[in-house]
């Protein structure tokens, strides 16, 4: 498997990390997870543009700024090197070395690892509550950090219960999102998603929802909801870049595992 280091293509194993490294002592960083099919990087600008943002707000420098062309061609290239017609790509920045919690430089490496792309399951029937954290807002609480613990205690107690899905919620109990992917339902003709006020990631695809939602005068809420509010409704789904999943059943309530609106957004986003 080739990788991208920085404005290079190499072997997996010609690169090598030190305990040095402020991404393996801190989780100094941020990433984005990309797909690519039907020879589309999908939602180029928009991951670039959160990536750009999330950088911005940790004053981290990596080799493209002002070139995003640049690296969308290298990641085209990485892709091909790796025989693969469909990839989940992922793109990581980390501060280069130096310091303790109080970093000494704002420069960055950048790298680049793909993988065989591997469709989402289409309904997911074990779903709980996460309770032994809680999400809240902050300055980054909107990007991917490569301090993820929230989503590591989440994944534990996924296992824990040989779950599906966890969903978790923030500090006041309102639902913030799932696992591995914004949450979405729809009650009584018109569709909700936490705000990003309960400490959710900001989803790309989530913003194609919302966006499409928007321009075609679908009734949308965003917004803090308690519990019992997706509890009552008809059908929920979640929602990332990779694709949609239907909720079937949260702790023991059953929803409806099909929504015409669902296939529409499938389609159009």
């Amino acid at each position: 498997m080739n990788i991208v280091y920085n404005h290079s293509i190499l072997p997996l194993n010609d690169c090598t990390l030190t305990l040095q490294d402020r991404g393996f002592l801190y989780g100094d960083g941020v990433f984005e997870t990309l797909r690519f099919q039907s020879n589309t990087l999908y939602y180029w600008d928009a991951h670039w543009d959160r990536m750009d943002s999330a950088c911005s707000a940790l004053d981290l420098l990596h080799p493209f700024i002002n070139k995003k062309a640049d690296l969308y061609d290298l990641i085209i290239e990485l892709i091909q090197s790796n025989s693969l017609t469909e990839a989940r790509i992922k793109i990581i920045v980390r501060r280069q070395s130096g310091g303790f919690y109080s970093p000494e430089a704002s420069t960055a490496d950048l790298f680049v690892l793909c993988s065989e792309w591997k469709k989402p399951v289409e309904r997911k029937q074990n779903v709980f509550f996460i309770r032994d954290y809680k999400n809240h807002f902050h300055k980054l609480s909107a990007y991917k950090t490569l301090s993820s613990m929230r989503y590591i205690i989440a994944g534990l107690e996924l296992k824990k219960y040989k779950g599906d899905e966890a969903i978790l919620v923030d500090i006041d109990g309102n639902i913030s999102e799932c696992l591995y992917s914004n949450i979405f339902w729809i009650k009584n003709n018109t569709l909700y998603t936490p705000g990003a006020e309960t400490g959710c990631i900001e989803g790309i695809r989530r913003k194609q929802i919302i966006d499409y939602c928007i321009d075609n005068n679908i009734s949308l809420r965003i917004g803090s909801f308690r519990l019992q509010e997706l509890l009552s409704a008809d059908t929920v789904f979640t929602a990332n870049v990779n694709g949609f999943s239907f909720l079937e059943s949260i702790e023991n309530r059953t929803f409806q595992t099909s929504h015409p609106w669902v296939e529409t957004l499938r389609e159009n986003t």
